[in-house]
């Protein structure tokens, strides 16, 4: 087994991080390392609600009837988060190639 690095030998340099130009810029060519959305300000908050009933009623000798309704419904529910940043489509398909060039904001 390799071992990562001896204690004896003193901490390993680290690298400083690299200073970029804004949020979440990286330069042109390397991999982007996140990819921010935004929220509508006008947005409302969606929820969900359910209903459960059961009814049960004991029968002669030994039997049960039981009745049930159960229903789930959501309001308000969002569409698609959108990404300002997507590659061009082409004829509606997807993207030619996947280049992060392509992007309308590449860095």
């Amino acid at each position: 087994m390799t071992q990562a690095f001896a204690f004896r030998s003193g901490m390993p340099a680290v690298p400083a991080p690299q200073q970029t130009a804004g949020f979440g810029a990286v330069p042109i060519g390397t991999a982007p390392r996140l990819a921010p959305d935004f929220f509508l300000k006008k947005e409302v908050s969606s929820y969900a609600q359910q209903w459960n009933l059961t009814l049960q009623k004991e029968m002669l000798g030994n039997s049960l009837v039981e009745l049930a309704y159960l229903a789930n419904v959501g309001h308000k529910l969002p569409y698609p988060s959108l990404n300002l940043n997507m590659i061009p489509l082409v004829e509606g398909r997807g993207p030619a190639q996947q280049n992060q060039r392509l992007r309308p904001y590449p860095q």
